[in-house]
């Protein structure tokens, strides 16, 4: 209910309410995204499935399952650092009343533990491919850039009332 005490949305600068709102547009999405299988799922899952397309030997199959290994092991502990910020996050969110300061802090904790989500995810893929040849590189950058051109012209193609797709995901 109102509470005489708490400020208005007119009497919060608004900075303030606008790096609030940008910053719930920008963790809300996210939080669902660091669910099993979305943005912080498994890493390498696309990359393997990409990887399937190309004509590996078994040894350079043994190297890239070590290496999706460890990046496993390794995300694990961040993957649910990053599920605790978010609910701190949503507790913070839902707090009577809200500190905006603590959840502008919390967002930059967010913010931190996703930049070193995405360094891992890139370490992982260097390390894919310092064990492939150049030619494996090239055909493999050409299985990504027409997965990504599928996924464009199925959203395109859902946005205009068409069916939805069944592209790869």
């Amino acid at each position: 209910g109102f509470n005489p005490a708490h400020p208005t949305i007119k009497e919060i600068p608004m900075k303030r309410c606008f790096a609030l709102f940008l910053g719930l547009a920008i963790l809300l999405p996210l939080g669902a995204l660091a669910r099993p299988g979305g943005f912080h799922g498994v890493p390498g899952l696309h990359l393997e499935r990409a990887l399937e397309q190309l004509d590996l030997d078994a040894s350079t199959w043994e190297q890239i399952d070590a290496i999706l290994d460890a990046a496993m092991a390794e995300k694990e502990p961040l993957r649910e650092e990053i599920r605790a910020a978010h609910e701190e996050m949503r507790m913070r969110m839902e707090a009577d009343p809200p500190d905006l300061d603590v959840i502008l802090s919390q967002t930059e904790v967010i913010g931190a533990l996703h930049v070193e989500a995405h360094k891992q995810r890139l370490q992982t893929w260097f390390a894919v491919r310092a064990v492939l040849t150049s030619d494996q590189i090239d055909a493999l950058a050409e299985i990504r850039r027409n997965r990504h051109a599928g996924f464009r012209r199925g959203h395109e193609h859902r946005e205009n009332g068409g069916p939805e797709t069944d592209f790869d995901r």
